[in-house]
């Protein structure tokens, strides 16, 4: 019995892995014992260069109703090749029909279901390099028939009949709330 314990013993200290209870430098941060690897050392090193910072996104109008389909303007708070942009990705229920690249702003040809959850609607713009820029809350869904954002009408929701979502000719906008399509086609 005591051979087996000692050749337990020494086939764990063959593994090199002891597990044992000490404190470290008396300050109780972790370290290896060569003195790198300190806590924060890595944070000094780091200086930021490589990260990309936050785009401000917004949306023009910032207010769609239920089963409208709409042409909405994307502009950014600072200069972007908007013409590198590969996908833009909403998570609500609405659904990207088109989008048209300029110089100043990205187009966007939207249809919001008829069904779609009321509140906010966060975006994911992805563009051909890899970047990614993350935008919450740029629209709101509100119900059918509440005006837009100033009850006007005025403002690219449709209300009004004068600017639903087919390039201000004036109308209904193309979805049809009873079927469920998209209203992109």
């Amino acid at each position: 019995m005591t051979r087996i314990l000692g050749a337990c013993l020494a086939l764990a200290s063959l593994g090199g892995c002891i597990i044992y209870d000490a404190p470290c430098d008396g300050d109780e941060t972790w370290s290896d014992g060569s003195g790198h690897g300190q806590a924060g050392q890595g944070d000094a090193l780091d200086t930021g260069a490589d990260v990309e910072q936050d785009l401000g996104l917004t949306m023009v109008p910032d207010t769609l109703a239920q089963g409208e389909t709409a042409i909405v303007s994307l502009v950014a708070d600072r200069p972007v090749d908007w013409s590198t942009v590969t996908d833009v990705q909403f998570y609500g229920d609405l659904t990207p029909c088109a989008m048209q690249p300029r110089d100043d702003e990205l187009l966007l040809t939207l249809s919001v279901a008829p069904d779609a959850r009321l509140g906010g609607v966060d975006l994911v713009v992805e563009t051909e390099d890899g970047d990614a820029w993350w935008a919450e809350d740029v629209l709101f869904i509100v119900e059918a028939g509440d005006g837009g954002a100033d009850g006007s009408g005025a403002d690219g929701s449709g209300a009004d009949g004068s600017d639903a979502g087919n390039g201000g000719q004036g109308g209904s906008s193309s979805s049809d709330s009873t079927s469920g399509s998209t209203g992109c086609g």
